[in-house]
């Protein structure tokens, strides 16, 4: 596995750590809503609202460097971190239902994660540069444009 998977594999992974508290600052902030527009506006859910965003920075950064099938199914490790939290913080009990569902979620992306292929590198073109040109679509035909 080369440097650049490691990096955003690990960025991915702090995606579903950062968004799995985000879960539980909404579940926090929840409670103390009412039938009041206003209780809406409280550090809970504002505080959840931005893990939830900063999740999707670590995310963006993560999926730049790697293969999306890969990447994508290692946020479902979120529901792992989410369970821990529940445990943790709300007194939530561990089911073997629950642990069943978690095994299969993490065999899942081991399982995902075995059929990584290696990508040297990626060039990004920014659109349009001197360096890249889109073809001639004089010459494309069929529904293929690209």
């Amino acid at each position: 596995m080369n440097s650049t998977l490691t990096v955003s594999m690990l960025l991915v992974l702090a995606a579903s750590v950062v968004g799995s508290f985000g879960a539980a600052f909404l579940k926090l902030g929840s409670a103390r809503v009412n039938r009041n527009p206003l209780s809406f506006i409280n550090r809970y859910l504002a505080l959840g609202v931005g893990l939830y965003l900063g999740s999707s920075v670590f995310y963006a950064l993560g999926i730049r460097g790697g293969q999306l099938s890969i990447l994508y199914p290692m946020v479902s490790l979120g529901y792992i971190w989410t369970m821990l939290w529940a445990r943790i913080f709300f007194k939530e009990s561990f089911t073997r239902q629950k642990i069943a569902g978690l095994s299969l979620i993490l065999l899942g992306v081991v399982l995902v994660g075995m059929g990584a292929k290696v990508i040297h590198s990626i060039r990004v073109h920014p659109w349009p540069n001197e360096a890249f040109q889109p073809p001639d679509r004089a010459r494309c035909t069929g529904p293929n444009l690209a």
